[in-house]
């Protein structure tokens, strides 16, 4: 595929709630990250999944453009892969979801998080949910992945520990749902 063809493949305007905004649109060449089940190479699903070099192009929408005060907008990125290792990446990121339970994380304030896939994708979803010792404010990261064919693609909303808007586990998942039916047809 080109990247003209991923490109079209990318959540559009009528994919995101009203009044959100495209922060980026980026393209690049994922690295290898030496993926090993449960171990290290976990953090790969929320990065780079292939072994093997391939082009990929990615979109970041916010609930809204820069804002002098909190709450602080929030965003959702859609993240597209085509290559013939799109299967095999996507079986290892099922099977370390469905078995991983610590995801050798080295920070034990992080923990691995469930998440129920929006239906009638094939979608697997996870995420890390991180709490500061003292305070009560929790960084949070939801991602879901599914693939067709050749093309891999990954959906991710994250949530930082400052004042900022948060969506409930229902917005996310329609919005998850919009971008992963945009990219698969």
């Amino acid at each position: 595929m080109t990247d003209e063809d991923v490109q079209v493949l990318l959540p559009s305007n009528a994919d995101v709630p009203a009044g959100w905004v495209s922060q980026f649109v980026d393209y690049g060449l994922a690295f290898s990250p030496e993926p090993a089940p449960c171990g290290p190479g976990f953090w790969y699903v929320t990065g780079f999944p292939l072994e093997t070099e391939a082009a990929f192009a990615s979109i970041r929408w916010a609930s809204s453009g820069d804002v002098p005060a909190p709450p602080f907008p929030t965003g959702i990125t859609t993240s597209i892969w085509a290559t013939p290792d799109a299967p095999g990446a996507f079986e290892r990121i099922a099977t370390d979801l469905a078995t991983c339970t610590s995801a050798d994380i080295d920070d034990p304030q992080s923990l691995p998080t469930t998440f129920e896939a929006p239906a009638g994708h094939g979608a697997v979803c996870g995420g890390l949910a991180t709490t500061r010792e003292g305070t009560t404010v929790t960084s949070r990261t939801v991602f879901c992945w599914a693939s067709a064919g050749e093309l891999l693609v990954q959906v991710l909303y994250w949530q930082t520990f400052e004042p900022q808007v948060v969506l409930s586990d229902a917005e996310i998942r329609t919005a998850f749902d919009a971008a992963l039916a945009r990219a698969l047809g």
